[in-house]
């Protein structure tokens, strides 16, 4: 049984690995902000990686016999996140748990999972265009006869994420080169995709709010990606079939001069067998049942190439990166799996399997969306006087911000914060009113008034908006309501998008015990059809006239 320390062990790669090495070894799983909704067999450890005596600690107190490191901050909004922060949690943090489990276990294997965006954000553009626009800094991109990007090419990124995980590389690499890390693996990932979670693939092929397929150009552009089941597996494999020697194949010589120099480091990079056309992309997720079934629309690429040009005008500061946007979208980004396949893994999931395994769906997702979006945008515009109003009475009337953001379980149990009008004081527990001895006691002086007739919860039209919630599902958990999100996923609940009203709240609201709430949850899942959802909101308009299962 080995000793497998796992950071990020609760977000989407961790929390999946975390899963299937359970079995059999004992899994450290580390986490940041929260423990994660469900529990398995892992030890969990709350640790800030970026602090070095929590990081020494935690490895002296397990003497892991691997790391499987997949925490990290990834790709943000541009100007979420800064470049020092990047730099701090990604890299520094990285090496830093990479010294502490190599004190504790000089043998330890460490794992890291990088990106393939550290190569550079678009690297089949042409060699003038890139001499170009590195400003006559020379760039050589060796690629094979099917230009894929192996791992002996040379990087270069164009954002601050991606410059990150390449320092993070260099400072592991260095400790192998001072023989600090003996066992060093880093995992250069094409971008992630589940059945239930797509978003590099979303942003390529769908317009904003899911409204329509957008297809670039001809959309014969084709795209390395990576099924979670198939980083899972490889993972898996490293562990139990490389980790008692050292990783070797045809493709040795063919790695960068440091893997030639230091053998205990191996670089992979990890994508399913084959790449995919963007035309693919689309003609699976339109037959995938969990997808939009919505129109393509053509956009010609200087289209395009015009309105990269004029952002790059607007933000200075990030033309590069929004430069190589284009590239992504115009030309194929393929990475050379070779080294991966030479030393005997063979990915069993693609797109098709993962996404093609269920009849398409009535077409009721793309229906509601299209309510949900055309409702939401109505109500705000009509009800916009009104919730002005009573976000200025609820300043007035109580210290603190109108809007209190609680995070809430959504869609496959993913966390989005939601907003609502604070009927509650600042110092209220962030537990559910139900939990509570006295809840009243917590309540502002408008608060009661603004639950009685849910006017608390018109923020939630935001959500709507962008998709985090819909009109009509199940009522979205807080994040710490651990029976209500084990029992809805057990019932497969969780996997519809949680709504502004539904069907347990039409049938009890507050005064609902938490078995008869999944109970309604699970007959709203196996019935769910439009004329319900109207049906729904009908029903809940007289709840909201009467205060019929309001509480508090």
């Amino acid at each position: 049984m080995k000793k497998i320390l796992i950071t990020g062990a609760n977000g989407f790669i961790g929390s999946t690995v975390s899963n299937r090495l359970a079995s059999g070894n004992k899994v450290i799983g580390v986490f940041h902000r929260r423990k994660p909704i469900h529990p398995v067999n892992v030890v969990w450890e709350k640790v800030d990686l970026t602090d070095w005596n929590s990081v020494t600690a935690i490895c002296e107190k397990y003497l892991p016999d691997v790391v499987i490191h997949c925490a990290g901050i990834a790709h943000q909004k541009i100007g979420a996140v800064d470049s020092a922060t990047y730099m701090r949690v990604n890299s520094e943090a990285t090496e830093n748990l990479a010294k502490a489990a190599a004190k504790c276990n000089p043998d330890v294997y460490f794992i890291f999972l990088s990106s393939v965006s550290v190569y550079g954000e678009g690297p089949q553009i042409t060699q003038k265009e890139k001499d170009t626009s590195r400003k006559g800094a020379k760039a050589q991109i060796k690629i094979n006869n099917d230009n894929a990007i192996g791992e002996g090419s040379d990087c270069w990124p164009s954002s601050d994420y991606a410059t990150s995980k390449l320092d993070a590389e260099r400072r592991l690499i260095a400790l192998s080169d001072d023989e600090i890390l003996h066992n060093l693996v880093i995992l250069r990932l094409a971008p992630v995709y589940d059945r239930d979670w797509s978003f590099n693939l979303d942003r390529r092929v769908l317009a904003p709010m899911k409204a329509a397929y957008i297809r670039f150009g001809s959309g014969s552009q084709k795209m390395s990606a990576l099924a979670r089941s198939n980083l899972v597996d490889f993972i898996e494999f490293l562990i139990y079939k490389l980790h008692r020697s050292q990783v070797t194949n045809k493709s040795t010589q063919q790695n960068n001069l440091r893997d030639r120099r230091n053998p205990r480091i191996n670089i992979f990079n990890v994508c399913d067998a084959k790449a995919y056309e963007f035309n693919t992309i689309i003609k699976v997720f339109k037959k995938s049942g969990i997808r939009p079934n919505s129109p393509v629309i053509s956009v010609p690429l200087p289209v395009v190439w015009f309105a990269i040009r004029i952002a790059s005008w607007l933000l200075p500061n990030k033309k590069e990166w929004i430069h190589s946007c284009y590239d992504k979208l115009s030309s194929d980004l393929v990475f050379d799996n070779e080294k991966m396949l030479g030393i005997g893994f063979k990915p069993r999931h693609s797109l098709e399997t993962i996404m093609g395994d269920r009849k398409p769906s009535s077409g009721l997702p793309f229906v509601k969306r299209i309510f949900d979006l055309a409702m939401a945008g109505f109500l705000l515009c009509f009800l916009s006087v009104p919730i002005l109003i009573v976000g200025l009475m609820v300043s007035l009337t109580s210290s603190g911000p109108a809007l209190y953001w609680s995070d809430r379980v959504g869609i496959n149990n993913k966390i989005f914060r939601m907003p609502k009008f604070r009927t509650m004081r600042i110092d209220t527990p962030a537990v559910a009113t139900h939990l509570m001895k006295n809840p009243d006691a917590y309540l502002t002086p408008i608060g009661s008034f603004l639950r009685k007739f849910s006017l608390d919860e018109l923020p939630q039209l935001y959500s709507v908006l962008k998709g985090d919630m819909s009109f009509v599902g199940p009522r979205p958990a807080l994040f710490n309501q651990y029976d209500l999100i084990e029992l809805r996923t057990k019932k497969g609940i969780h996997s519809i998008t949680p709504g502004l009203t539904g069907w347990a709240q039409i049938n009890g609201r507050d005064e609902l015990p938490i078995p008869v709430k999944i109970d309604s949850d699970y007959y709203y899942l196996k019935n769910r059809s439009f004329i319900f959802d109207m049906k729904i909101i009908l029903m809940t308009f007289f709840n909201i006239l009467t205060s019929k299962g309001i509480k508090h």
